[in-house]
């Protein structure tokens, strides 16, 4: 599988003050770990050893520092490499992923992943229907809980990749 995970961690969170004053968004702890932790044991579980980390030169040291402590509180061996993108404006995801593939350190297909994905779907499979589909961009979208009406909430507070594999499928989306 000729296939390189990248994870976006250089996102502001600026919805999520006053909690960012601390912490950059990929590290906020949740359930005592850095967010950033679980899309990294999602690439691990679908067999991936290497992921670019694509972080802001802001929060640049201390998501390295916590991705150097990764192998010792994961059990892991995967390998990281930093793509640091200098604070600007026009910095997006879009901006950031261009200069990473123009710096050429990056010869495959590109797999991105939010530092806030909190999912079990098998990366793997997924990666199958977009070759069989021969797609040109694969999406996973999940439907979203209902924001308002908690009695509508407790009815629907499974999300998407809770689901059973064959219900989950109807979240896939395909473009080509």
């Amino acid at each position: 599988m000729d296939l390189h995970p990248v994870l976006l961690a250089g996102g502001q969170a600026s919805g999520l003050y006053p909690l960012n004053e601390a912490y950059p968004k990929a590290l906020l702890p949740v359930g005592n770990k850095p967010l950033l932790y679980y899309p990294l044991r999602l690439l691990e579980k679908n067999n991936f050893k290497e992921v670019t980390v694509i972080v802001n030169s802001r929060d640049l040291k201390s998501i390295k520092q916590s991705l150097d402590e990764y192998p010792r509180l994961a059990s892991s061996d995967i390998e990281f490499n930093t793509f640091e993108v200098h604070d600007s404006d026009e910095t997006g995801s879009a901006v950031a992923l261009s200069a990473l593939k123009a710096s050429g350190r990056i010869k495959s297909d590109l797999l991105v992943l939010s530092c806030d994905v909190l999912s079990t779907v098998s990366l793997i499979q997924l990666w199958e229907k977009h070759v069989t589909l021969r797609s040109a961009v694969s999406l996973l979208l999940v439907k979203p809980l209902p924001s308002n009406n908690s009695d509508e909430r407790q009815k629907t507070s499974t999300p998407a990749f809770g689901k059973r594999e064959r219900e989950r499928k109807e979240y896939y989306s395909y473009i080509m």
